[in-house]
């Protein structure tokens, strides 16, 4: 039978209770054992179950006001939005990397001569690693996107605050990946990213008209500043995007 220890083992403290006041580890500490991986295997289960699937519910649901409620301090049901946005992109990559080789094993490879001086060479070498790894350039976009929304609404919410925004918004873009990446198993091979980036768009719009602004709060500024802002982002993505190979330029 284990016993309560007086001193933690993590980092040295003397312990008065179940937990450590210094570092927060149980002070029922034992040597590891069949059943202790066991019960870490079921923590971690319920774990995802309680908190990962929560705030993917939470995030499709009531996106503003579960990250409204994040940034405000109620954050134990949550999955921490890096660790989510981890989670989602690493996913969503293998299941694009299944769904690209089962579409290569059905329809083949198409090869293109394209000169290597070209603007265009770029273009498909781009498009090539991004199409495989698209949650890779959402991510990237994260801190980007943050800038542009922080200083639209310096005065409330510090930038930081507008990652966690962007990371939890971002995260759930992945679902759209994964439905438009579905889809080339019923087409040709090929798919459009427009309408699901029209979607992506007005989740953004939804999410910030209803993070940004009071319930009460009908200025005709903050609409106009919200609009801007929006038209702001879908530019900053479409050009990045077309940089990145992923959709034809839009220029």
């Amino acid at each position: 039978m284990e016993q309560i220890n007086t001193t933690c083992k993590n980092c040295g403290a003397t312990v008065s209770g179940k937990y450590c006041s210094e570092c927060g580890q149980s002070s029922k500490v034992g040597r590891i054992t069949f059943r202790f991986l066991m019960n870490s295997i079921v923590s971690s289960v319920l774990e995802i179950e309680r908190g990962f699937l929560y705030t993917l519910k939470e995030l499709l649901v009531r996106p503003a006001q579960s990250i409204k409620g994040y940034v405000a301090g109620k954050r134990v049901k949550f999955y921490k939005p890096f660790a989510y946005v981890v989670i989602m992109s690493t996913i969503t990559s293998f299941l694009v990397y299944l769904i690209d080789l089962n579409v290569h094993a059905r329809f083949g490879y198409n090869y293109v001569e394209i000169d290597e001086n070209t603007f265009e060479y770029y273009l498909a070498l781009t498009s090539i690693f991004f199409t495989k790894y698209q949650s890779l350039f959402y991510f990237c976009m994260i801190p980007i996107i943050s800038i542009c929304s922080w200083l639209f609404f310096v005065k409330r919410f510090n930038y930081w605050e507008n990652i966690v925004l962007n990371t939890y918004i971002t995260a759930q873009f992945n679902l759209l990946i994964i439905i438009a990446q579905l889809t080339r198993l019923f087409m040709d091979g090929t798919v459009s990213y427009t309408p699901y980036l029209i979607i992506y768009f007005t989740y953004i719009g939804f999410v910030y008209s209803r993070f940004f602004t009071k319930p009460d709060e009908k200025s005709l500024l903050t609409v106009i500043k919200m609009v801007i802002l929006i038209i702001l982002i879908v530019l900053i993505y479409t050009t990045g995007l077309s940089f990145a190979g992923i959709m034809s330029p839009w220029w």
